[in-house]
């Protein structure tokens, strides 16, 4: 994300937020590393609502080995789960290998600004979406992919 490889137009998400000062908001764009400001949800679907994500189209199947979230200090995502796709209608949540539950990974908290996950098995797919699962104040996030495109050997 941070090296520009991932287009504005690849990232979307369930909600951000706006304010009457702010008409802008704080778009999924905003999930970039090192962006001049950072993506938030939409305040009212906070409270309970745990089907919030955000979304990344890689364009083509790719092959994601680990995942960093970043926030602030007192803003942040404390934990999250990632589900892919390959077509962007039928979703499958990354399960722990050893329990086959939905895995659900640590992410920063007030003393570490940036946690970088594992994803081991690696996931291979089009469409990765992050979900938050609990948050400090509200979500909010900066985030960072690491993995490779894969090569389609059909054609």
């Amino acid at each position: 994300m941070r090296n520009g490889k991932i287009k504005e137009s690849q990232l979307s998400s369930s909600s951000y937020m706006k304010t009457e000062m702010n008409k802008t908001g704080n778009p999924p764009h905003f999930s970039r590393p090192g962006s001049i400001g950072v993506f938030m949800v939409e305040d009212g679907l906070l409270q309970h609502d745990r089907n919030h994500f955000l979304q990344v189209d890689f364009r083509s199947r790719t092959k994601v080995e680990m995942v960093s979230i970043e926030g602030s200090r007192d803003i942040h995502v404390k934990s999250f789960q990632v589900h892919s796709s390959d077509d962007n209608i039928m979703w499958m949540v990354y399960k722990d290998k050893t329990t086959g539950t939905p895995k659900e990974f640590p992410a920063n908290d007030k003393s570490t600004p940036a946690k970088v996950s594992v994803i081991s098995p690696p996931i291979i797919s089009q469409y990765l979406r992050i979900n938050p699962r609990s948050w400090s104040t509200r979500v909010s996030m900066a985030i960072e992919f690491y993995g490779c495109r894969l090569v389609d050997k059909r054609n």
